[in-house]
């Protein structure tokens, strides 16, 4: 939670915070009397600590701003990741039921380089003077497995060594994909399929090899499902 606040409720002073449930006032409660414990950082410091995407060794921040108002509580904010409510660092507006309304990053691009170069840091249209941030341990850490970690290093490491003697021994063209073929039977005709320019699959089935004469062209049309065997398209669906 961030809540805009005066010095008095920093020192104390009775507040009151309208449309709020009672988990917000608890934890206000429990903010305001642990203040003391709360480290305490200038403008730019604030800016840069909680100007981030992630926040992992801070909570909840207590904005102190200038000045005295009737109600030492002006206004909360809940901070959450599923939305880019940082913006705060570069201001909010009050809006109703003391909820503080950061500024939309699709009209402006709040960043922290952005935040500092502000004249005035305001909240809730007031000057902002300092922060008091409640620090935690940071829960962050890289986790992984040794023996998967070396085992894949060994098998990148032998796919490496496959990969520079294939490029040194292996010079002659290779059929790789449909067009290595295609290129080099344009090059080199295949002098055993001559003249069988439209013979079909099954007259190759079983041994067999078509005769190389002249054929009979015959014109009917040809469905994609055909591209494969219907034993195929059985064992494909039944999977």
């Amino acid at each position: 939670m961030v809540a805009a606040v005066t010095q008095d409720f920093v020192n104390g002073a009775t507040w009151t915070l309208t449309g709020s449930d009672a988990s917000h006032q608890s934890l206000l409660t429990e903010m305001q009397q642990n203040a003391s414990s709360y480290e305490r950082l200038d403008q730019a410091a604030c800016i840069n600590e909680y100007g981030v995407d992630y926040l992992s060794s801070r909570r909840h921040a207590l904005v102190v701003v200038d000045g005295q108002l009737s109600d030492p509580l002006i206004g909360i904010l809940d901070w959450t990741y599923s939305a880019p409510e940082n913006s705060w660092i570069c201001g909010t507006t009050l809006g109703p039921n003391m909820t503080l309304e950061t500024i939309s990053i699709d009209d402006f691009d709040c960043s922290i380089p952005v935040a500092l170069s502000n004249d005035t840091w305001l909240m809730a249209n007031q000057q902002v003077d300092y922060c008091l941030s409640l620090q935690v341990e940071d829960q962050c850490r890289l986790q992984f497995a040794v023996p998967i970690m070396v085992a894949v290093l060994c098998c990148n490491f032998v796919k490496l060594l496959a990969m520079i003697v294939t490029l040194w021994k292996c010079r002659e063209p290779t059929f790789v994909t449909l067009g290595d073929a295609l290129d080099d039977l344009l090059e080199k005709p295949d002098p055993y399929t001559v003249g069988m320019c439209i013979a079909t699959k099954k007259e190759f089935e079983g041994g067999a090899w078509p005769a190389s004469k002249p054929k009979r062209w015959s014109s009917r049309k040809h469905f994609h499902l055909e591209g494969v065997g219907i034993r195929r398209w059985i064992l494909t669906n039944s999977v």
